[in-house]
Formats: C-alpha cells, structure tokens, sequence
C-alpha cells in the first residue's frame, strides 16, 4: 500500500477472520480487485466467519465502488458471514 491510496487484505484461518483494509482515497478500480480477492478468499472461510472492514485510514471512496462493495456484502452473506466488524475514522 502507498502513502495516498491502497488496501490489505488478510485472512487467519485459525480465527475464522478476513481483513479488509482501506487507506486514502480509494477507486472504483481498487475495489474491483478487492472484490476480485474475496470472491478468491471466501472458500477458505467456514460458516460464522468475521468480517473486518477498517475504514479509520480512509479519507474518500469513489461512488463507483458501491456495485463492488454490494457483491462483497452479497458474498459474505451466501457464504454465511457471523459477524461485520466495522472500523470507521472519528472525527473530532
């Protein structure tokens, strides 16, 4: 990930967990991939897995991002997604 825009993904199988991390200002085109990543990621997971989607880095997403943020959200849910962890920057 770069000094302006990027993400991590990480699964811990042991912990039933996928991260999902942003940073900066994030394109359609990286949640393309991102999306591309979890569809490849989703069959290691077992029923009841936690999803983590840190946003606290995220200073803006493109609203071309939502038809690729919906399939991941459509994903987990027909894999049988536990829990949805979110983590969101406050503003002071």
């Amino acid at each position: 990930m770069d000094k302006t825009s990027g993400h991590i993904i990480q699964v811990d199988i042991s912990r039933n967990l996928m991260e999902v991390r942003y940073r900066g200002c994030v394109t359609a085109a990286e949640v393309k991939a991102v999306s591309e990543k979890v569809m490849d990621l989703l069959p290691q997971m077992r029923k009841g897995f936690t999803f983590l989607a840190d946003l606290s880095s995220l200073e803006s997403m493109e609203l071309d991002c939502a038809p690729d943020i919906t399939r991941i959200m459509d994903a987990c849910n027909a894999a049988g997604i536990g829990t949805v962890v979110r983590i969101i920057r406050s503003e002071e």
